[in-house]
């Protein structure tokens, strides 16, 4: 990816704000992060892509790598030192900053009970997923938000494989959206910075009989995926996509994608080979 990565005369001075005082503390503890969900696609692919994304988040991901509940506490309780942050009622990983933006911050790493899950304290019966924050940090976006200042971001394949986790584990009204968020990058990966490589790297695509522009795009995808995940993350998405994709099911995967039969079809088919490929 070649693309000068700078959305510093784009984003808003809110925004801004509020991730370079997050970074402040985080640096100050010596704690990494990366930027995930909405927030971090409207960023990567709408404003360094230029890619429609919809309607802009108004709300902050933060992926936080942290040893121990000590180190979160006390992440937290930097922030709040700044008067701009205020807590939520009831739910411990949010705040909200000048009384207009919400953030949740989401420990992974050390931290973890077991491994791809957090337990809140201090019952630590509140359990939520973890589950491809170490993938999307490890291979994470540096972008250039401010002069001389610059936050990591997940990639889009680290956003496929968050939003593919999610679509398989939350409600069905969550999986519109997750399933939204998964079209979005597999219509449109070649132009997300990856349009030359498939000239390079992988232009073997362009002499299989049934190419197709779109299609190779999603099985970019799917290489790029698999190249992040692992082994272990891999068979797990792949086990996802064949529930998704069986008609014996219904084909859910397929049927919330907001896109035609056909072409959920063919390019969910091609991001699945990306992924064998490996």
């Amino acid at each position: 990816m070649t693309t000068s990565l700078d959305v510093s005369r784009k984003l808003d001075q809110v925004s801004v704000d509020l991730l370079l005082a997050v970074d402040s503390v985080a640096v100050s503890l010596d704690v990494s992060y990366c930027i995930v969900g909405a927030f971090a696609r409207d960023v990567v692919l709408g404003l360094c892509f230029g890619i429609d994304t919809g309607e802009a988040t108004r709300d902050i991901d933060f992926g936080l790598m942290m040893d121990d509940w000590a180190q979160f506490d006390e992440l937290r309780a930097r922030l709040m030192a700044n008067k701009e942050f205020a807590e939520h009622r009831s739910i411990p990983h949010r705040l909200t900053f000048r009384g207009v933006r919400q953030l949740d911050v989401m420990p992974f790493g050390r931290i973890e009970q077991r491994p791809g899950e957090i337990a809140w304290p201090p019952e630590f019966t509140t359990v939520m997923s973890t589950v491809g924050l170490k993938q999307a940090h490890a291979r994470a976006l540096r972008i250039t938000v401010a002069e001389g200042r610059a936050v990591s971001f997940a990639s889009p394949a680290a956003l496929t494989l968050l939003k593919l986790i999610a679509w398989s584990e939350r409600g069905s009204a969550a999986n519109r959206k997750d399933a939204r968020d998964l079209s979005l990058v597999l219509t449109t990966y070649l132009r997300a910075g990856n349009h030359e490589r498939l000239y390079g790297e992988h232009a073997a695509l362009l002499d299989e009989p049934d190419f197709d522009l779109e299609a190779a795009g999603a099985r970019i995808l799917g290489r790029d995926l698999a190249g992040i995940a692992g082994r272990e993350i891999r068979v797990r998405l792949e086990e996802i996509l064949d529930r998704g994709m069986d008609s014996a099911r219904g084909e859910p995967l397929l049927r919330d994608l907001p896109l035609k039969y056909e072409q959920a079809k063919r390019l969910t088919e091609a991001f699945r080979r990306g992924l064998r490929d490996s």
